[in-house]
């Protein structure tokens, strides 16, 4: 039982990091390409 709510858990915690992972490349992305814009 334990190791099962772990499971998902620690599941849950990958997931959440994966998405935050490419939203900050993402914003990273779209922050460099504004200002490749803004001054060249």
């Amino acid at each position: 039982m334990m190791s099962v709510k772990f499971k998902y858990i620690y599941q849950l915690f990958l997931t959440q990091f994966v998405i935050l992972l490419i939203a900050c490349l993402m914003i990273g992305l779209s922050i460099s390409h504004f200002f490749k814009r803004l001054f060249f």
